[in-house]
């Protein structure tokens, strides 16, 4: 599966959390992010999978996780 570069609005769907919640974790670091060429914010698909991990509690890399 390609791990293809998503909207913080199609990321934070795949994770099931609010959009805003999901900018503010991009703005404190907890998310990674790149930008497009046109300097829009685009998550990678795994790291919105990895967050919704996290969320349901699975073991995944926690200093890239959100702080409880």
């Amino acid at each position: 599966m390609a791990d293809k570069p998503l909207t913080v609005a199609e990321a934070a769907k795949l994770a099931k959390i609010p959009e805003s919640t999901f900018r503010f974790w991009i703005k404190r670091g907890e998310i990674k992010m790149e930008r497009s060429p046109g300097g829009l914010m685009r998550v990678r698909e795994s790291e919105a999978r990895r967050l919704r991990s996290w969320l349901d509690g699975e073991d995944v890399e926690p200093s890239r996780m959100p702080h409880e």
